[in-house]
């Protein structure tokens, strides 16, 4: 038995190759155990908490199942001892898993992952959320993290308080974007509130060109589920007085955990500070718009035929004094 764990530890942990692992099974079948035995032992594999008790250790009671185990479980640094099955179930619920014993603090690290024998994906996620737990401690204050919209991304900055809106060009290659209001691209010639009125005009002069319109319409449409968004937000959400992080409250009291419900479970990035959700900081929503009053393209262009830009230069033929219309890129 210990040896077909040790087998079953081994190739959790990938220290045998699918070439290995037919030979080891042909010599299994041939009855050549002691051959099979010095390759394992060659491995170095892990202990796991499958493993046999030694002959010296009476059987033990699982204070989750209750089912009487054989075998050496897991046991906190307390040792406060559970089966591999219960303490399994407890890993895949929980995104920072602890021990199960009431009034115990121990935090399951990556080793006890590895002796449990979890899957390598649940291990990656396990390494994920760490790093953004520690990513979302390093703000402090009014500081705000800022992260890349792609969700296979997830690089992150921390922005000053009171900076003022920047250009935010992620190392993956995003389309870069403003810190403020959320809208790309990047927006260098207007101010965020005035962006979704310069889009709106300068879709209207460009009905024509129905590819270009559209492309702009989508853009109109995702600022506007940006805006309603935002309104939500502001609406229902209080701000993590650690790490900034919008959290809403679903129901229940007003104790409240970045990044989990106060009592365990619905994981989410956070970094895990408890606060009073009604003294929190309320959310303030960021995206800004203007009304803007509609107008056909063909009025648009009789009212601009006799305007005139003195002081404007061309930046194709650099003559200075347009007359007419006058088209600055905001971006």
């Amino acid at each position: 038995v210990h040896l077909l764990l040790c087998l079953s530890s081994a190739l959790q942990q990938d220290l045998i190759s699918s070439t290995e692992r037919a030979a080891l099974h042909s010599y299994l079948a041939q009855g050549q155990l002691e051959l099979v035995a010095e390759v394992v032992a060659g491995l170095n594999t892990r202990d796991v908490a499958e493993r046999p008790l030694a002959r010296t250790f009476s059987a033990w009671t699982c204070m989750v199942c209750f089912d009487i185990q054989e075998s050496i479980g897991w046991a906190c640094p307390d040792q406060h001892r559970f089966c591999s099955e219960c303490m399994r179930h407890h890993v895949d619920s929980v995104t920072y898993p602890r021990c199960p014993q009431v009034g115990c603090e121990y935090e399951l690290q990556e080793d006890d992952f590895k002796f449990l024998i979890v899957p390598v994906d649940r291990i990656e996620a396990f390494r994920r959320a760490r790093l953004t737990g520690a990513i979302d401690t390093l703000a402090e204050g009014e500081e705000h993290i800022m992260r890349c919209p792609r969700p296979e991304c997830g690089n992150a900055v921390i922005l000053p308080p009171n900076k003022g809106r920047f250009r935010f060009d992620c190392e993956c290659g995003s389309v870069a974007f403003c810190t403020q209001c959320h809208q790309a691209p990047y927006h260098y010639h207007a101010e965020c509130g005035r962006v979704q009125t310069l889009r709106e005009r300068w879709l209207a002069w460009n009905e024509a060109d129905a590819r270009r319109a559209e492309a702009l319409r989508v853009a109109v449409r995702a600022h506007a589920e940006l805006e309603a968004d935002e309104q939500w937000k502001a609406a229902n959400c209080r701000l993590c007085p650690k790490c900034s992080r919008p959290v809403s409250k679903v129901d229940g009291c007003d104790q409240m955990v970045c990044g989990r419900s106060y009592h365990g479970g619905d994981q989410q990035p956070g970094c895990g500070t408890s606060f009073d959700f009604s003294r929190a900081k309320r959310y303030m929503a960021v995206v800004t718009q203007r009304r803007v009053i509609p107008e056909k393209g063909a009025k648009l262009r009789e009212r601009s035929k006799n305007s005139f830009h003195p002081f404007a230069q061309c930046s194709l033929c650099h003559k200075r004094g347009i007359a007419g219309l006058r088209f600055r890129c905001i971006h």
